[in-house]
């Protein structure tokens, strides 16, 4: 959940989002977010509270450098994937909608929350 107004014109306090991966670079975790305007855009971690602390079962890991990165796999291997879909290329549009609707799922399922920490 969003604690602060960023100016990014999609985030806005209480706003809840679904979490689509996970980049730690720079000293910092960067949330993989889907905009309203239909584009994957990564966003600093330090203008949320987290509501929900699972991660998903369907990411991989992948370190790079200093830093590292739990995606998806098709966000992972292909480096086109993200401006694909935001070019609307048909073929990610549809792959893109097979995976949000996975991941959504997941985000909602019953599994219960991690226990809240001391």
């Amino acid at each position: 959940m969003l604690h602060e107004l960023h100016n990014d014109y999609f985030l806005f306090p209480g706003r809840e989002f679904t979490v689509y991966g996970l980049r730690f670079a720079d000293n910092d975790v960067w949330f993989l977010l889907h905009n309203p305007t239909g584009y994957l855009q990564e966003v600093s971690s330090i203008f949320f509270d987290v509501v929900d602390r699972r991660v998903s079962g369907h990411w991989v890991f992948r370190s790079e450098g200093l830093g590292a990165r739990l995606f998806p796999p098709d966000l992972m291997d292909d480096p086109y994937f993200i401006d694909a879909l935001g070019d609307l290329e048909p073929s990610y549009v549809h792959k893109w909608a097979t995976l949000q609707k996975m991941l959504d799922g997941e985000a909602l399922s019953a599994v219960p929350f991690l226990p809240e920490e001391p």
